[in-house]
C-alpha cells in the first residue's frame, strides 16, 4: 500500500505528500497541516487517531472496520471505505474537491467537539467505575 500512495504523491505532487511514520510527540505538528486524514488499518479497535484528526478539522478516511464506525458516519464527517479501491478513489475525491473537503471536515470537529470533550469523557469514566464498583458491591 506505501508504493499505492507514494505513487498518489507523484501524481499529485502539490496535493499528496507521504510523510511515513511518525513518532507521536510529533503529531499534533503535523495534524496542523494536513486537510485529510487517511487511516488503512484492518485491525484498529477504535481510532483515537480519527478523533485527534477530526478534533483539528481534518477530514478522515478510514477502512470500515470495528471502531472505526463509531467514529465516522460515512458522507457526514469523512469516508469508510470497504475496499482498497473504495479507500483511494475517496483521497481523490478529497484532493480535488475543495467545497466537499470543507463542508466534511466541519462536520467532523463539530462533532468532536460536541461528543469527545475532556468534561464529557471525564463524566463517562467516572460513570462506568461506579458501575462496575456498584456491581462488585451487589454480588
Amino acid at each position: 500500500m506505501q508504493n499505492k500512495i507514494i505513487s498518489f504523491e507523484r501524481r499529485y505532487p502539490n496535493s499528496i505528500r507521504y510523510l511515513g511514520v511518525k513518532p507521536y510527540y510529533e503529531i499534533n505538528q503535523y495534524y496542523n497541516i494536513l486537510d485529510i486524514f487517511t487511516l488503512a488499518s484492518h485491525g484498529e479497535s477504535f481510532g483515537i487517531c480519527l478523533i485527534e484528526a477530526m478534533a483539528c478539522g481534518i477530514v478522515p478516511i478510514a477502512l470500515a472496520n470495528y471502531g472505526i464506525k463509531e467514529v465516522i458516519e460515512n458522507g457526514k464527517d469523512g469516508f469508510l471505505s470497504d475496499t482498497i479501491d473504495d479507500f483511494y478513489a475517496k483521497i481523490i475525491l478529497l484532493v480535488q474537491n475543495a467545497g466537499l473537503r470543507k463542508t466534511l471536515a466541519n462536520q467532523a470537529k463539530a462533532k468532536i467537539d460536541s461528543r469527545f470533550t475532556w468534561t464529557k469523557i471525564a463524566k463517562h469514566t467516572i460513570d462506568f467505575y461506579e458501575y462496575i464498583i456498584d456491581m462488585n458491591q451487589n454480588s
